[in-house]
């Protein structure tokens, strides 16, 4: 199961109880001239699934205030993606 992972300072119907630290992400993409729909996607779920696991790491139950970057590079044939993520792991608990 996917944990919160928001640009947002709070978690809707949450209240953040405790941080746990910076977490980051990163995920790419490789891709030549034809295909490339998707392709920024595929990077972005990347950087998410690790950004999700260093939160985990250290016991947190959501990531919030995240920033995203992204690179591309490379030359018409052969191109890819960068996709940077940035966030802050913390403990969240539901409103009363």
């Amino acid at each position: 199961m996917s944990i919160p992972i928001t640009t947002g300072s709070t978690v809707p119907g949450h209240e953040v109880t405790e941080i746990m630290g910076l977490v980051f992400g990163a995920g790419n993409s490789a891709f030549g001239m034809k295909g490339t729909a998707g392709k920024a996607g595929t990077a972005l779920n990347k950087a998410e699934e690790s950004l999700e696991q260093e939160a985990r790491a250290l016991g947190a139950n959501a990531v919030v205030s995240v920033t995203m970057s992204l690179d591309g590079s490379g030359g018409a044939l052969n191109r890819s993606q960068t996709v940077t993520l940035l966030g802050t792991a913390v403990k969240t608990k539901p409103l009363s």
